[in-house]
């Protein structure tokens, strides 16, 4: 009776794995960056070569479970090695009911690796005499709920809750502060769809974000002995497509982010972000994309510190970012499905201290594969 059981339990774990759904992306990218730092011209500037690669897995385990695995890598040659990159990621996903109306939860591990360089110093920086290349590595832990409900067939909503720790290098023989946080978000999403042409999207989001074992800070940017501090966010967005037909589509979307702290203000800011984006299928093969990105940031502190201790920080910042991207399909003929990929970008920032203005253009190419 006992290995008939074990022979039920194999046959059904067995039957599992083969009804098991296998998706996986390679992106491999080769290109030049002029600016990999970021830095201002009062910094010398050297450009440098890299690679990007991104892998991607997904299994679907059974109908509503689906496990994957991701890893992005941006590696720079010698001149710009401290620029690198390195992010991974594990999920595993619970989803049940339709595409256009289900409910479930989600869960995912990340972890982030990458070398800080300050811009004010113009590359590595110390405090009390200790490196701080590794101060913004982090693990992060995220658990979400999510509903989605289809009202009607032109509004649908979708309503999640989400928890995220983060865990920062830590420090611990020097007296700098404690980036780690634990934050409880709730998002609220209104999609309306007037036709098969227009489509409109509201969301609104609130953000509670409490750090572990970091200090308030007075008008003056000196840390309060004894206080903790927390963030309380408010986002609202905008989003409008367009399709005017199977060749052409366009995207228009406005972003607003308020954040408070619990303290003296010090860290109170505004950002509003707004985005264009063009999409054009020439052929079956060849379709291009462009967008234009903007985004205002700003402290509503009046004060502007050429130093706040061990952090750097810029009173306002204004960015604007443009991307073109042409892709290539080709024919099923050279085995899986796949697409050459031409890239150009270009940034420029304009902040209240000259050591965050910065420009930078980004070309590559390369090929996507999907299994």
């Amino acid at each position: 009776m006992k290995k008939l059981s074990q022979l039920i339990v194999l046959s059904s774990f067995s039957s599992a794995l083969f009804a098991a759904e296998l998706d996986s992306k390679v992106d491999i990218q080769s290109g030049y960056n002029n600016n990999p730092y970021r830095f201002n011209d009062q910094f010398t500037i050297e450009g440098a070569g890299f690679m990007r690669v991104k892998a991607q897995t997904e299994l679907k385990v059974l109908k509503p479970w689906s496990i994957s695995a991701a890893l992005k890598h941006h590696g720079y040659e010698d001149t710009a090695t401290a620029a690198n990159k390195t992010e991974w990621q594990l999920a595993s996903e619970l989803r049940f009911g339709k595409a256009s109306d289900h409910w479930g939860a989600s869960m995912s591990f990340n972890h982030l690796d990458k070398t800080y360089i300050s811009r004010l110093n113009g590359g590595p920086s110390t405090y009390q005499g200790q490196s701080l290349d590794d101060r913004y590595d982090y693990y992060q832990s995220s658990l979400e709920l999510f509903s989605k409900d289809k009202i009607n067939k032109s509004l649908s909503n979708r309503i999640s809750l989400s928890y995220d720790l983060k865990d920062y290098q830590d420090f611990d023989n020097i007296s700098i502060s404690d980036l780690d946080y634990q934050a409880i978000t709730v998002d609220e999403r209104f999609d309306i769809i007037t036709n098969k042409h227009h489509r409109n999207r509201f969301s609104l989001a609130f953000t509670l974000r409490d750090y572990l074992n970091r200090e308030q800070k007075d008008a003056n940017g000196n840390s309060i002995n004894g206080s903790q501090l927390q963030y309380h966010y408010t986002f609202a967005g905008y989003e409008y497509r367009y399709k005017a037909n199977k060749r052409f589509k366009t995207q228009l979307a406005f972003d607003w982010e308020n954040r408070i702290d619990n303290g003296s203000g010090y860290y109170d800011s505004n950002a509003v972000t707004a985005n264009l984006a063009l999409d054009f299928s020439w052929n079956k093969h060849h379709n291009s994309k462009m967008s234009l990105k903007w985004r205002d940031f700003a402290y509503q502190r009046d004060i502007e510190l050429t130093s706040a201790g061990d952090e750097e920080e810029f009173n306002s910042e204004t960015r604007l970012q443009m991307r073109l991207n042409h892709n290539i399909a080709w024919p099923a003929l050279l085995g899986p499905q796949g697409e050459v990929q031409l890239g150009y970008q270009f940034k420029s920032a304009d902040a209240n201290r000259s050591a965050y203005q910065y420009q930078q253009q980004i070309i590559h190419g390369g090929i996507k594969l999907n299994f």
